[in-house]
């Protein structure tokens, strides 16, 4: 690959990259990290890229090694606060009668591993092997994480509505 489509796939994958960064983080400044480090990541690594490759997974790839490890080396900074998730439902309110703000803080309640399932699969529309491949496990394990993240998503909605859905 050239170095002119790989920063044409860069660019294409970038906002894609940032949401999914925000929301697995829960800060911009965060997201804006992660985002520049996997950008770098592919610039420095373009010669390695082969024919056939799949750009947009392996910048999903990248970005989730470097969540991870940026998680372990300070992982008292790496979660979604209140005052972020404040910020966050400032920046993106929407009139959806589901309630953004809810949703957001219901996402980031979610564990990583389901969280980054149910955005890749749901927000960024990968199928679950492609996911898997992301994720570096099983299919079924990704259909495992979705499960549990739609049975927590459903009873946090349920229960903003007073009933419970699902039991988890």
């Amino acid at each position: 690959m050239t170095v002119e489509t790989i920063m044409h796939d860069v660019i294409a994958t970038t906002p894609h990259l940032r949401a999914f960064a925000t929301f697995m983080t829960g800060r911009k400044e965060y997201a804006d990290d992660l985002v520049q480090s996997t950008i770098l990541q592919a610039l420095t690594t373009a010669d390695q890229w082969r024919p056939g490759t799949n750009p947009r997974i392996w910048l999903f790839i990248t970005l989730c090694d470097e969540y991870h490890v940026m998680r372990i080396k300070s992982p008292n900074a790496w979660f979604a606060t209140e005052s972020a998730l404040a910020r966050i439902r400032d920046l993106l309110e929407t009139d959806s009668p589901l309630g953004f703000g809810d949703m957001l803080t219901t996402l980031s309640q979610l564990d990583d591993d389901q969280r980054e399932a149910f955005l890749l699969t749901v927000c960024e529309e990968f199928q679950l092997d492609q996911v898997a491949e992301i994720c570096r496990t099983t299919p079924a394990a990704i259909w495992d994480r979705l499960v549990g993240a739609r049975m927590r998503l459903t009873n946090a909605l349920s229960a903003s509505e007073g009933a419970t859905v699902c039991q988890s």
